[in-house]
């Protein structure tokens, strides 16, 4: 293998372990935004309620 396709090899997998890594972060927040706003909700709706 040349060092050109080496270099390319390695990009791409540089290039796919990042892409892992922001599926990871995405998930990650779509779950923490999912809580807070669960926890925003039960907020509101107590308050909702006194009034």
């Amino acid at each position: 293998m040349s060092t050109t396709e080496q270099l390319s090899q390695e990009r791409l997998q540089l290039l796919s372990e990042a892409l892992e890594l922001l599926e990871d972060m995405k998930i990650k927040m779509a779950l923490f935004e999912r809580q807070y706003y669960s926890k925003l909700k039960a907020k509101a709706e107590k308050v909702g309620r006194k009034g």
